[in-house]
């Protein structure tokens, strides 16, 4: 013979169907913002991938010579090496040295695949990410105000003005819960 009903004494089960309202209703999602959080996970996945092209670009210099083609590459520019920027370019490939390059590569895989992981969990709309997103872009905002104050100019600030407005959205995402509706 087949039991009805819960092998255990479930108290959900002998609770009265028209006193339970059921689940929240689930918030809808919004294009709007599902359009800039995604523009947000391709910025960010972008910024990965450049670095990571960074990082394999140091590697592939370790066994080269550096200064060398620091050089090279200044002379067929046409740039001044006596002006400041490919002078802090050429002492910087001064002091490039094996291991140097080998740190800076491992930095940059490591920053590419923190920022990769955080564009992919953005576009997947996972909390973490939008978390992991608030707490970076708060990171860069002490570093583009002393920029803005050491040399006041517009692209500090349109660094700070954008990075604000992407904390301050997902900051209101998450206050708002719409992260409730979707997976953690």
């Amino acid at each position: 013979m087949i039991e009805e009903g819960p092998s255990v004494i479930d108290p959900d089960f002998y609770t009265d169907p028209a006193s339970d309202p059921g689940p929240a209703p689930a918030r809808p999602r919004s294009p709007v913002a599902t359009f800039w959080i995604r523009a947000i996970a391709l910025f960010e996945a972008a910024k990965g991938l450049l670095v990571l092209c960074a990082g394999t670009g140091f590697l592939y210099l370790v066994d080269k010579d550096v200064q060398a083609l620091a050089a090279r590459l200044i002379d067929h520019l046409h740039l001044d090496p006596a002006h400041h920027y490919p002078g802090i370019f050429l002492k910087a490939a001064d002091n490039a040295t094996p291991e140097r390059l080998r740190i800076l590569a491992l930095g940059a895989f490591l920053y590419a695949a923190f920022r990769i992981a955080e564009g992919v969990g953005l576009w997947m709309r996972r909390r973490w990410a939008e978390w992991l997103a608030v707490a970076t872009g708060l990171f860069y905002v002490p570093f583009e105000v002393a920029a803005f104050i050491h040399r006041p100019r517009i692209e500090p600030v349109a660094a700070l003005v954008v990075n604000l407005a992407v904390v301050l959205f997902l900051a209101f995402r998450l206050k708002a819960g719409d992260w409730t509706k979707r997976k953690k």
